[in-house]
């Protein structure tokens, strides 16, 4: 479903996209990495799936090329992204790996129900 603003997206997808931004921050603690998996949920809420080409997270994330390969490297090995394809001209779509962020949270809420 595509929609036009995150205000359209409903609350359970909200909540879905913050335990993944969880994810991402305890699996991926680097600026870079975290800014561009902000950027590809933003567009996976809005689209289904993130189209950003390398270049466009170059210039949002103010980095480098190498500073954006190895950050998105580090999301594919972490699993809280997966490339699904690649467009005629090459570049890589991507989705979000939304249940990381549900897997985390069950780890997160089963610990702090063990030390009570």
């Amino acid at each position: 479903m595509n929609y036009s603003s995150l205000d359209e997206v409903p609350e359970s997808r909200i909540q879905a996209a913050l335990d993944f931004m969880g994810a991402v921050v305890r699996l991926t603690p680097t600026r870079t990495a975290t800014c561009i998996a902000q950027l590809i949920a933003d567009e996976c809420l809005l689209k289904g799936e993130s189209a950003l080409t390398h270049k466009e997270f170059e210039r949002r994330t103010g980095t480098c090329r190498r500073t954006v390969q190895f950050a998105i490297r580090r999301l594919l090995d972490r699993r809280v992204i997966q490339r699904v394809r690649r467009t005629d001209e090459g570049n890589s779509i991507y989705v979000c790996l939304w249940e990381r962020g549900a897997e985390l949270r069950a780890l997160r809420e089963e610990r702090s129900h063990g030390s009570r």
